[in-house]
């Protein structure tokens, strides 16, 4: 078990990365989730942090999944860090404490980020959904993701597992394909 961990929080379609203050000793200036030490199975210590550094509060997060932990280099240490994932509908976000800045992003352009603190994208994707590819016909994509999202919603078949999509993306430049961005 580590003794610190990394939190990554998703609303809707994207993931909310922070950035680290100039002053702090380790990566300032850096993005991250939302770094913390302490007991990753106690999670109400964890939510806490979370909201001493963006505000967000407890009743707006919910806990999906917690990942293996990482031996990451600090400096001249190696700190195991375990990566958390949370969701939240709320996007606003005050930044205080280790952090200046946050951004949603698109999680796909984590790596983008030109500093970021160690295996920041690996530790996301540890924690991250899963992308599942369905075959529709060409011209008919937009029917067929409309169609899922109307299932999803409302009283529609699929509604039971609708706290389990996280998106239902139709991209044009993918002929006959739709995504379904989903936990495990």
């Amino acid at each position: 078990m580590s003794d610190a961990f990394t939190v990554y929080i998703r609303n809707g379609e994207r993931v909310l990365l922070m950035q680290r203050a100039d002053g702090v000793a380790d990566f300032p200036g850096a993005w991250d989730g939302i770094y913390g030490i302490g007991d990753t199975e106690d999670l109400d210590a964890v939510v806490a942090r979370v909201t001493e550094v963006t505000g967000i509060g407890a009743d707006n997060l919910q806990y999906v999944r917690a990942g293996g932990a990482r031996g990451l280099a600090y400096e001249n240490r190696l700190n195991e860090v375990t990566p958390i994932l949370f969701v939240s509908s709320v996007e606003e976000v005050d930044a205080r404490g280790l952090y200046k800045g946050y951004e949603w992003i698109d999680p796909g352009r984590i790596q983008e980020r030109e500093y970021s603190t160690p295996q920041l994208r690996d530790m996301y994707g540890d924690v991250a959904s899963y992308l599942y590819i369905l075959k529709t016909s060409i011209g008919q994509e937009q029917n067929v993701a409309r169609e899922v999202r109307a299932r999803l919603s409302g009283s529609g078949s699929l509604k039971e597992i609708q706290d389990e999509i996280f998106g239902v993306l139709s991209p044009h430049f993918m002929r006959g394909y739709i995504f379904v961005e989903a936990s495990a």
